[in-house]
């Protein structure tokens, strides 16, 4: 059974071929010419192969969201001589530490390959040769994720349980701090949005998945790719619901995750998004239930 439903998953994530806000096409050719200032250094995140192709990868510099990359996509930084982290994101973690000199360019292989239900990332600083035709092979995708503001609401068994709660926002672009009921403002990333909230003594938080959803953006042809990829990506949506459960913390705080509160159009319409093109973004408001805690026999 679980193999099958990994297949099930797997065979959705590779259908279609995802796209990501791309860059501007001058800058593209100019990045291309791989000119640097004396002064300067610069870094390219290339993903030159059709591996997962459906799937979307986030990329941090130095902690700072830069962007995310598609199949034969690349992300280009501008970044002052010496160290300098890229961290990137799919079903694991994967971090890279390079030290580039003053003139020149560091050309960072972003590896994908098949994990258990998910693509793993694996990333690779490569030579100055096999880098630049890496690169010359993709496309510039843009850096710098827009911000989201999300409602949370609290729902409670007991009205004095009804907040404020100090609660924690967290995905591959970072963890942010806020009060629910209230907002919090988030880098939209490629991967789920979960949230931790601490609760009173004596009352539990009934668990609940949140995933990246559709920006109503389409153009009509777009349109009929998400419309495709949310029936592929049903099923998948189901199964993987079926074999994930929700993640629980102890009884004073609750993971909003990917479990089996997935609803298979939900994990569909993310799948259609991603076939299009389309922008992803989260749901909002997301609302949290506290519920009594059984008592003790």
């Amino acid at each position: 059974m679980k193999h099958s439903v990994a297949a099930l998953v797997i065979s959705a994530i590779l259908v279609g071929c995802a796209s990501v806000p791309m860059g501007d096409p001058q800058q593209d050719a100019a990045l291309k010419t791989f000119a640097v200032a004396p002064d300067e250094a610069g870094i390219f995140i290339y993903r030159n192969e059709s591996v997962a192709l459906a799937v979307k990868l986030d990329v941090q510099l130095d902690g700072t969201p830069l962007g995310q990359t598609a199949a034969m996509t690349y992300l280009y930084a501008s970044v002052a001589p010496g160290k300098h982290t890229i961290t990137s994101s799919a079903e694991n973690t994967d971090t890279l530490e390079v030290d580039i000199t003053a003139g020149s360019l560091a050309y960072i292989w972003q590896e994908v390959e098949l994990g258990d239900l998910s693509p793993r990332v694996k990333l690779h600083r490569m030579s100055e040769g096999e880098g630049k035709n890496g690169v010359l092979e993709c496309k510039l995708a843009r850096t710098t994720p827009t911000t989201q503001v999300i409602e949370v609401r609290v729902e409670a068994d007991d009205p004095a349980w009804s907040g404020p709660l100090q609660c924690q926002a967290s995905n591959s672009f970072g963890t942010w701090q806020f009060f629910a009921p209230g907002t919090v403002t988030v880098q939209p990333a490629a991967s789920p949005l979960r949230i931790t909230c601490t609760v009173p003594p004596g009352s539990a938080m009934n668990a609940s998945a949140t995933a990246p959803s559709v920006h109503k953006r389409l153009e009509n042809s777009e349109r009929k790719g998400a419309t495709t990829g949310a029936k592929v990506g049903a099923g998948a949506g189901v199964a993987l619901g079926v074999a994930a459960a929700p993640v629980m913390g102890p009884a004073f705080a609750v993971m909003l995750g990917v479990g089996s509160a997935f609803k298979g159009a939900e994990l569909g319409g993310v799948l259609g998004a991603v076939t299009a093109g389309d922008e992803i973004v989260y749901p909002s408001p997301i609302a949290i239930h506290i519920r009594r805690m059984p008592s003790p026999d």
